[in-house]
């Protein structure tokens, strides 16, 4: 494409609203788009004037770009550019997907383990008259009135027996259950 007609597009693009253009450093003007121009084109990015420090990148990227498309084999081989925020974003989408996965199987893991009633689970607690020798008075007690609180057989009317601390070991000795 000739400048001139380069020149003639920017300038209808400009009175429509959908460009901006400007001197933004040494050499020829530059051209972005506006927000509009954004919307008409689907671009969900942020219209702001291109930073000073990015030209050279920029500059760049579209020389490759325009290098490329030029360029026999890239014609011949149907290529395409792939940004690399496209690159990003497909691979952020990958890992949620995986993501995805990884719960589905999970929940699918929950769905077939046993029911929370089962019995055969109180096989696998802990022997709690052992834990509970080694633990202090008062957790015994709070332990033993929780225990007694949350047991639907227990009535207002029954007795609740209070928790006593374990004889030491010369009283069992001479304890007339032992002899």
């Amino acid at each position: 494409m000739r400048a001139e007609r380069a020149r003639g597009i920017v300038a209808r693009w400009r009175r429509a609203g959908y460009t901006a253009t400007g001197r933004l450093g040494p050499g020829p003007a530059w051209c972005w788009l506006t927000r509009s121009g954004l919307a008409v084109t689907g671009q969900h990015y942020t219209a702001a004037r291109p930073a000073l420090g990015r030209l050279a990148h920029i500059r760049a990227v579209l020389a490759i770009r325009l290098s490329l498309q030029d360029s026999e084999a890239f014609r011949d081989g149907r290529a395409w550019r792939r940004s690399e925020r496209r690159i990003r974003i497909r691979a952020r989408n990958a890992e949620l997907h995986d993501q995805h996965t990884r719960a589905q199987i999970q929940l699918a893991a929950l769905d077939d383990a046993p029911p929370a009633n089962d019995p055969s689970l109180l096989d696998e607690l802990p022997y709690l008259p052992g834990i509970l020798a080694q633990a202090p008075d008062n957790l015994k007690e709070k332990l033993l009135a929780a225990a007694l609180l949350a047991d639907p057989r227990t009535d207002s009317d029954q007795v609740v027996p209070q928790p006593s601390t374990p004889a030491p070991a010369g009283e069992l000795e001479q304890s007339p259950i032992s002899s």
